[in-house]
C-alpha cells in the first residue's frame, strides 16, 4: 500500500493501523517514517482546532501514521495525541484505549472504558467490556476456575483464586472476576461478601449505588472494619437510599458521619440529593440533614 492509499483509508477509518504497522519490516518503516515526518512538514499547522478541511483531515492521518511508527521504536507520545483526537471527533473508543494500555497507562484506560460503559445507550459495549478483560490478563482457565468458585463461593476459595495475583494487575483482576461472577448468577449479597475484603473498590461501589446488594449486608461488613466503617456505612445509606428505605438512610448517615470523615459525608449526602426522592429528602431535613442547594 503506498502512502496516499494509506491515507485515503486512515481517512475513510477502513485500516487497522495497529496490525498495519506491527506487519510492516523495519527497514521499510524506517524509509516511510521519514516520507511521512517530510509529509507533515509540508503542510500548515490549523490555527484552530475544530477546523476540518482536506489539509487537516490528511495532517491527521499523517500523524496517526506517524504516531504508529514511532511507537515501534518506543515512543508512544505522538500516537497518544493523534488518537485521542481522532477519538474526540467520533473514532472507535477501545482504539484510543488500546492506545493509552500499549503506553503504559491501563489504570488511566480502565477507568476511562468504565465511564463509557456507565453511560446509557453506550457504543461499542461488547468491545469496551472485552477491553477491560484482557487487561486484567488472566491465565487460560480462569473462567473455569471462577465457576467453581461461583459453585461454592467461599471466603477460602476466594483467597485460594487471587493468592498469586498482586499490584494494578490484582485490581482488574478483581473487577473482571465479580462481573464472571455476576453473570454466573451468584447472588450480588455473596460476591459483595467476597469482593468487599479487597476495599472499597470502583465495582463494590457501583455494585452498591446499583442497588443490589442489601443495606444490612453493608452494615455488618462495616462493623467488622474499624478503620474504614463510616466509609462503608456510607455505602450502606446509599444502598438503603435506592432501595426505597427512608428510615434506613436516616439511621445510616447518622451512624456514618457523627464525627466522621466530611468528604465522604459530602459523597454520600450527594449520591442521596441525586437518588433520593422527595420524602426522603423532607424527612432528612426534618432531621437536620443538610443536603446541599438545590
Amino acid at each position: 500500500m503506498n502512502l496516499e492509499t494509506l491515507i485515503e483509508s486512515v481517512v475513510r477509518g477502513d485500516v487497522d493501523l495497529a496490525e498495519w504497522a506491527s506487519e510492516l519490516p523495519w527497514a521499510e518503516a524506517a524509509k516511510l517514517r521519514d516520507r511521512v515526518t517530510q509529509a507533515l512538514e509540508r503542510l500548515p499547522v490549523p490555527i484552530r482546532a475544530a477546523v476540518d478541511s482536506p489539509e487537516v483531515r490528511r495532517r491527521r492521518a499523517l500523524e496517526r501514521i506517524l504516531g504508529h511508527l514511532l511507537e515501534r521504536e518506543g515512543d508512544h507520545r505522538l500516537l497518544t495525541r493523534a488518537e485521542r483526537v481522532a477519538w474526540l471527533r467520533g473514532g472507535r473508543h477501545v482504539d484510543y484505549l488500546r492506545v493509552l494500555d500499549r503506553a503504559g497507562r491501563p489504570r488511566e484506560a480502565a477507568g476511562l472504558a468504565r465511564t463509557l460503559l456507565s453511560r446509557d445507550g453506550c457504543t461499542e459495549r461488547d468491545e469496551l467490556e472485552r477491553f477491560l478483560a484482557s487487561l486484567s490478563k488472566p491465565p487460560a482457565d480462569w473462567e473455569e476456575r471462577v465457576a467453581s468458585l461461583a459453585e461454592e463461593p467461599t471466603v477460602d476459595a476466594w483467597d485460594d483464586l487471587l493468592r498469586f495475583t498482586s499490584g494494578e494487575l490484582r485490581a482488574e483482576r478483581i473487577r473482571y472476576t465479580v462481573d464472571l461472577l455476576l453473570g454466573l448468577d451468584v447472588p450480588a449479597d455473596q460476591v459483595f461478601r467476597l469482593a468487599a475484603r479487597e476495599g472499597t473498590t470502583s465495582e463494590i461501589i457501583t455494585l452498591i449505588e446499583s442497588g443490589q446488594v442489601d443495606p444490612r449486608v453493608i452494615e455488618a461488613h462495616a462493623d467488622g472494619e474499624p478503620v474504614t466503617r463510616s466509609t462503608w456505612l456510607g455505602l450502606a445509606a446509599r444502598a438503603a437510599c435506592v432501595s426505597g428505605d427512608r428510615l434506613g438512610t436516616l439511621r445510616l448517615l447518622r451512624r456514618a458521619h457523627s464525627g466522621g470523615s466530611a468528604v465522604h459525608a459530602e459523597a454520600d449526602l450527594a449520591f442521596i440529593a441525586d437518588h433520593g426522592d422527595p420524602p426522603l429528602h423532607d424527612m432528612l431535613v426534618k432531621a437536620g440533614v443538610e443536603l446541599g442547594d438545590d
